[in-house]
């Protein structure tokens, strides 16, 4: 009887209206019978008291609107322009390698749009295909990778590699609530990620995202989604993690040991592992504040627009240009996060703290890789360097993390999990 009064455009607000609603009426049916009123008077008195109709479903209808997330849109558009602008300015790269990236940054942003607009609670019904289709993607970029070397670049595979913690989430929560046997699936899930990085140590993101998955792991039991012990669950996931690691260490302690010696002290091997740590040291020892310092290669190239895009900036442009490319992404990084706490819906709260941790882990890995600790390279700075399919990914990230943002709020748990 009281949904049709509620005069509210979005559809899925009607639900917990309707519930508030007939909540205010029930109580107010109860106070009017305890006055000695009869049943159907009371309700009669108590809808009359809610006030008008059209008014009450006007004001609903102004909260309940979508959040339009216009400050991380140009937040993102501005990454955007600057990395193009700088790109299409100063790179000598030839025409049809800008009009490509032009074209997969075009397709990325149109996608962005469209998933901005789409229903993120389909990420929570459909956890099995979006685990599955993202990891077959990965294997049919490795197995391409042996077969055609020159298409299925490193670079596609790390990219790749970054749709893992979205597809871990989704399983994670698709099993909240199921004890020990929820934890036991995660795990499963989580190995096959492990076994990608045992299989090819060089795509390094791969650890980025075992890394990511391991803090949902610990939100999700922190949360008590599980409804376990916390004790006995970190204790389940750091026994997994630990054999993953030895298993590491066996199979490319060498290579993991002569990585990590040459991120810290790349003098020691100056023609082989450390070699672009030293002439990112040098670059860092030469820049100023303001206007150029050291090059001590050519300033074109795919190395600078891809792995090195902020030292070459700070080298040609002065440190100013460094700090001001970080200011724009740590402005993204503190409002994402901040929106991210703020979230009400506990799938809208995992996916979101899911992607904000991966931007925040790659922002992290190329700052550090461009400061001169090159220990896991990083596929693309988001948004600002080159790199097609990590541009085209990142893009279609944040377009699940914006829809979110926009209708998080007015999204129901069917499940809500405990906190």
């Amino acid at each position: 009887m009281l949904k049709k009064y509620i005069l509210i455009r979005r559809k899925k607000a009607h639900s917990s209206v309707a519930e508030d609603m007939t909540d205010h009426t029930i109580d107010g049916r109860n106070s009017y019978m305890m006055q000695g009123l009869d049943e159907d008077t009371a309700i009669e008195k108590a809808i009359a008291g809610s006030g008008d109709a059209t008014v009450i479903g006007t004001r609903f209808n102004r909260i309940h609107r979508p959040k339009p997330q216009r400050d991380m849109l140009m937040a993102t558009a501005a990454c955007l322009l600057v990395g193009l602008s700088l790109m299409i300015a100063f790179s000598g790269r030839e025409l049809n390698f800008l009009l490509i990236h032009l074209l997969f940054t075009g397709i990325g942003f149109a996608g962005m749009i469209g998933i901005y607009f789409m229903d993120f609670t389909k990420l929570g019904k459909h956890p099995k295909p979006i685990y599955f289709g993202v990891l077959a993607l990965v294997v049919a970029c490795f197995v391409g990778r042996i077969i055609a070397w020159d298409i299925f670049d490193r670079l596609m595979l790390q990219s790749i590699v970054l749709l893992l913690p979205l597809a871990f989430a989704a399983v994670v929560f698709a099993v909240g609530n199921k004890g020990y046997r929820g934890i036991i699936f995660c795990v499963l899930a989580y190995l096959p990620l492990c076994y990608i990085a045992l299989l090819n140590p060089v795509i390094k993101e791969s650890l980025y995202a075992i890394a990511v998955c391991l803090a949902l792991f610990g939100i999700a039991i922190y949360k008590n989604w599980f409804g376990t012990k916390r004790l006995y669950s970190f204790l389940i996931i750091f026994t997994s993690h630990a054999i993953f690691m030895i298993l590491l260490i066996v199979n490319s302690g060498h290579w993991l040991l002569l990585w990590l010696k040459s991120a810290f002290n790349p003098y020691i091997d100056p023609y082989a592992m450390g070699y672009w740590s030293v002439l990112t040291r040098e670059m860092m020892s030469g820049a100023q504040l303001f206007g150029a310092g050291y090059m001590p290669l050519p300033d074109n190239g795919l190395i600078w627009e891809s792995e090195l895009f902020l030292i070459w900036l700070a080298a040609r442009f002065g440190w100013i240009a460094f700090a001001a490319i970080i200011a724009v992404l740590l402005f993204f990084i503190v409002i994402g996060f901040r929106r991210c706490m703020k979230q009400k819906n506990s799938l809208g709260f995992f996916v979101s703290i899911t992607l904000m941790l991966m931007f925040c882990i790659q922002v992290f890995g190329y700052v550090v890789h461009n400061l001169g600790i090159q220990f896991l390279s990083p596929a693309s700075l988001p948004l600002i360097s080159y790199s097609n399919t990590a541009m085209m990914i990142n893009l279609l990230l944040i377009g699940i993390l914006l829809s979110v943002f926009r209708t998080g709020d007015e999204a129901i748990d069917e499940n809500p999990h405990r906190d």
